[in-house]
């Protein structure tokens, strides 16, 4: 359901795991796999802690 940044609403993409990690902090690089960077500015994002609170609002919000 992310499909655009919080930045700068670019379109995000799937980055492989190999090439995030180097850019990520290393506590992320211990547990996540799952990695979108922005096609504008070049931000990443992971599903962190606050996804799955994200995920039920944005669902609430569609009414699925």
């Amino acid at each position: 359901p992310f499909t655009r940044c919080l930045s700068c609403n670019g379109l995000l993409e799937e980055l492989e795991c190999e090439e995030a990690l180097p850019l990520v902090p290393p506590r992320v690089r211990e547990w996540c796999t799952e990695f979108l960077r922005c096609r504008s500015c070049g931000r990443i994002f992971w599903p962190g802690t606050h996804y799955p609170k994200l995920l039920s609002h944005i669902q609430k919000i569609l009414g699925v």
